[in-house]
Parts: structure tokens; C-alpha cells; sequence
């Protein structure tokens, strides 16, 4: 009777181990598809700016939505006030914290809001002088998902988002 519990103990023991290699190789697959984008911005862009800077962005965009949920996105003081405190996120100007803030309230809620990963809409690179722009759509943990746009510079390390 004892061995038939060791035994079970055993195998129980092996299949956890089993599941814990198993889910740490969907986070590394999950996190190199989160990353595909910046492999194609990079394939097209030749400017200032580093791919781990783009990731930053993104990455405190993402982390700071739940936040804009405190606030009125149609009250003009608060929408300012936001643009101030996050456009070291990149917004490129107030009517696109003001568009973000909508688009993201009418595709989640709080709990659901961070981004679940981004695609390059193809088609869609516009190059000048001064900048590179890309369309990135967004998807969130809710499925939904809304686009913006990415502009990189091409003489100096800067980042803008605009809706």
C-alpha cells in the first residue's frame, strides 16, 4: 500500500515538472512573438533610433493605461493634464492622448487594458525627411484591438504616438 503512494507522489512530482517546462517555453514563444514588430520596423528603418527604445515606449504605455481610467478624457484640464504627465510616452500632442484615451475605454476596461501584443498593419510605412511612420495595431487582453501611429525620427532618438 505504501509503494502504490510513493508511486502516485512520484508520477504527480513529474508531471508538475513536466507543466512548469512547458509553461515557461509558451512565455519565451509568447514574448518573441510580442517582439516580431520591432524585427519588421527594423527591416524598413534606418534612422536614430534603437529598437529597445521603441520597447521601452510600448512597454510604459501599456503599463500605464489602468491609470487613465481615473480620468475624464472629455474634460479639456484633466486631458492636458494627462498629456503632460505621459507624453514622455511619446504622445505627440493633446488630441491624441484625448483619441487614445477613448479608443482605449471603448475597447477594455481597467482590468483588461494592458496590451496583449502589436502588429504592423502592412502597407502602411510613409517615409520623409524628418520621420518614419508606421500604423501599429493594438490588442489588448480584452480582444480588442485599435490602431495608431508610430512615427519614428530619422535624425535623432525620438518616439511619437498619434491617433
Amino acid at each position: 500500500m505504501k509503494k502504490i503512494y510513493i508511486i502516485t507522489i512520484i508520477v504527480l512530482l513529474i508531471l508538475i515538472v513536466i507543466q512548469q517546462i512547458a509553461y515557461r517555453n509558451d512565455i519565451k514563444e509568447e514574448a518573441s512573438l510580442q517582439q516580431l514588430y520591432l524585427k519588421e520596423i527594423f527591416i524598413e528603418y534606418k534612422g536614430k533610433v534603437k529598437s529597445k527604445d521603441i520597447q521601452k515606449a510600448m512597454n510604459r504605455l501599456s503599463s500605464n493605461n489602468y491609470k487613465m481610467f481615473k480620468y475624464n478624457e472629455y474634460n479639456p484640464e484633466e486631458v492636458k493634464q494627462i498629456y503632460e504627465k505621459y507624453k514622455k510616452n511619446g504622445f505627440q500632442d493633446v488630441q491624441s492622448v484625448f483619441s487614445y484615451m477613448k479608443s482605449l475605454k471603448s475597447v477594455s476596461n481597467k482590468n483588461n487594458c494592458e496590451i496583449l501584443y502589436i502588429e504592423i498593419v502592412p502597407n502602411t510605412m510613409q517615409r520623409t525627411d524628418e520621420y518614419t511612420q508606421f500604423q501599429l495595431k493594438l490588442t489588448f487582453q480584452s480582444l480588442q484591438s485599435f490602431n495608431v501611429l508610430l512615427k519614428l525620427s530619422n535624425n535623432k532618438n525620438e518616439i511619437k504616438i498619434k491617433l
